[in-house]
């Protein structure tokens, strides 16, 4: 294998975090052990999630922030809620800093594994055209690794490439490396089942074509899924955010027409079709945008 011709692949070996230094410094205050802990919990969810930062710093940051919210704001609440409270109050807000910190790695986790999800037709419509036509699965692993920013696997594929010409891994191992990361339950089958037939060394062309051809029915149902969940935000956007003060209007007549003898009305009418109309009709409005940015978001390829 020639490496000087395909040295210009080759990932970075070694990367700069900022947050470094975070870590550091916690390692002064005695807290170095607490953040390695949290950093091998956090780790999967870190690099699967896309995060392009150091998981010892980020760690280190979820631990020093709780810290640096109670520092600051403890003296600032003492004089304004008395002490007690203050500490509190404190304590409670770093609280929320830590669980935000702690948590957003795994929403990133979670929410990049659906996007992967309707990506993998993509992955391996490359890794069939690439093992075709490369002489080693090493070839294929570092052409897809070139397209990366085509494929959208980008994380998966540098851990691969990394494990390949960094490591001297095998194609086998670094499609393990690949699917231990990556947060995609269709691209983990897809790494797995590569993987043992590297091993056992054949079928690998016809398990691709199966599983494309299984992949992209299970998209076709996403799109029908989500043409139907389209659907029905559209009726409630035109039941409740149009109809709604219409039939607001129409109603506060009827009322009023059946006069005070038969019913006793409190609420002023004008106020009540001011807040239909301004308010709650806007709000579901807004509501059914956001559902409809959030499905259509999900299946961008």
């Amino acid at each position: 294998m020639q490496v000087e011709s395909r040295s210009h692949r080759y990932p970075e070996p070694v990367e700069a975090h900022p947050l470094i230094g975070a870590y550091r410094l916690v390692s002064r205050i005695g807290l170095g052990g607490a953040a390695d802990r949290l950093a091998s919990k956090l780790r999967v969810y870190i690099v699967g999630g896309g995060m392009r930062v150091s998981p010892r710093g980020y760690a280190a940051v979820t631990l020093l922030a709780p810290l640096v919210t109670v520092a600051v704001l403890l003296p600032i609440l003492a004089p304004i809620v008395g002490p007690g409270r203050g500490a509190v109050i404190a304590v409670g807000l770093g609280g929320i800093v830590f669980a935000g910190l702690y948590s957003y790695p795994a929403v990133k986790y979670r929410n990049r594994g659906e996007v992967l999800d309707i990506k993998i037709i993509n992955l391996e419509m490359f890794l069939l055209s690439a093992i075709l036509s490369s002489p080693s699965y090493h070839e294929a692993i570092l052409k897809l690794y070139d397209r990366r920013d085509l494929i959208g696997f980008d994380v998966e594929l540098e851990e691969a490439a990394k494990s390949i010409t960094l490591e001297g891994l095998d194609a086998a191992k670094a499609l393990g490396r690949s699917a231990s990361i990556t947060p995609s339950r269709s691209a983990r089958a897809l790494f797995e089942g590569l993987r043992g037939l590297i091993e056992s060394g054949f079928g690998i062309v016809e398990y691709i074509q199966w599983t494309l051809s299984s992949h992209y029915s299970d998209v076709e149902a996403r799109y029908r899924a989500a043409l139907d969940s389209l659907s029905m935000m559209m009726e409630i956007f035109m039941a409740l955010a149009v109809l709604g003060p219409v039939l607001t209007i129409i109603g506060v007549i009827a009322l009023y027409g059946l006069g005070s003898s038969l019913i006793s009305i409190k609420i002023n009418p004008k106020l009540l079709i001011a807040a239909v109309a301004f308010i709650v009709s806007p709000a579901v409005a807004l509501w059914v945008l956001i559902a409809i940015d959030g499905i259509i978001s999900r299946l961008r390829p």
